[in-house]
């Protein structure tokens, strides 16, 4: 739930601005954000993935259309490859960023040792964008293995040993257990609709805005609702985190808040 999409619509729609003529939006893509999605990542390349656009903008096409309250006629996408290629490679830089000499790494802001172990899973980041590459990342990167030559086998005599018969055992039939059948959990189908209580056609900062969320299909199930929030700030690990428990939740708008991503976790005890 994104309380900023819906702020931002009801304020073009009350018409307090005049009418909307031209929208200037900036998707800031961050250095290492580029280099771990695109360069070196699942879309770094257009035949097996998709085009940039698409790949890092859709939601952003799709957030303009929805505070617009109009369809896209048109979508035009241009670009190219100007800098990471062949020819910008600096000059003694190895083909992986573990391989490469320390004083062109420890300069290199791309560097994927930089990236993943100095300043995320050194300092106890272990989420995305470090587990993307590996469920269980290791503590140091590893280097490209080193082919080594195996040492010849040198035949050795052995001595001839006499076999003896093994004795024979004749197979007792254990008593078998019947079989018990493991009773199946039902399915737990929770539903969760939010809503947002005395909505206004437009908000200000300082206004109150409480969300109510109500939970169908848990009948009978014990269970917890939590208000997660993240801040959207691409630059660090998306993490959610706690803002509070129950039904409904209250928070004050703020030009530091007016952008942040809400989200309803249902809790299931045991």
């Amino acid at each position: 739930l994104r309380s900023g999409r819906t702020i931002d619509k009801v304020f073009i729609a009350s018409g307090e601005i005049g009418d909307i003529v031209s929208i200037q939006h900036l998707e800031p893509v961050g250095y290492w954000h580029q280099a771990h999605s695109f360069v070196r990542g699942l879309w770094r390349n257009e035949a097996e993935s998709s085009f940039m656009l698409l790949a890092k903008s859709c939601h952003d096409v799709d957030w303009l259309r929805g505070i617009m309250g109009k369809k896209c006629v048109a979508v035009h996408s241009f670009g190219s490859l100007h800098h990471f290629k062949a020819s910008e490679k600096p000059a003694g830089a190895a083909d992986r960023c573990v391989n490469c000499p320390t004083r062109i790494e420890s300069a290199c802001p791309y560097s994927a040792v930089k990236i993943y172990f100095r300043d995320r899973f050194n300092k106890g980041h272990k989420v995305w964008p470090v587990n993307v590459l590996t469920p269980e990342p290791t503590a140091e990167p590893t280097p490209e293995p080193v082919a080594t030559e195996a040492a010849p086998e040198i035949p050795t005599e052995e001595p001839e040993v006499e076999e003896t018969p093994e004795p024979t055992v004749e197979p007792t039939e254990a008593p078998t257990a019947e079989p018990t059948a493991e009773p199946t959990p039902a399915p737990i189908n929770c539903d969760v609709e939010i809503e947002i209580e005395d909505e206004k056609d437009v908000y200000y900062f300082g206004d109150e805005i409480t969300f109510r969320a109500t939970v169908n299909g848990c009948e009978g199930v014990n269970y917890q609702i939590n208000w997660e929030f993240n801040d959207n700030d691409m630059e660090d690990e998306i993490e959610w985190e706690y803002a509070g428990s129950g039904d409904t939740f209250t928070f004050v708008i703020t030009e530091e808040n007016v952008d942040w991503q809400w989200r309803v976790a249902v809790v299931i005890a045991d």
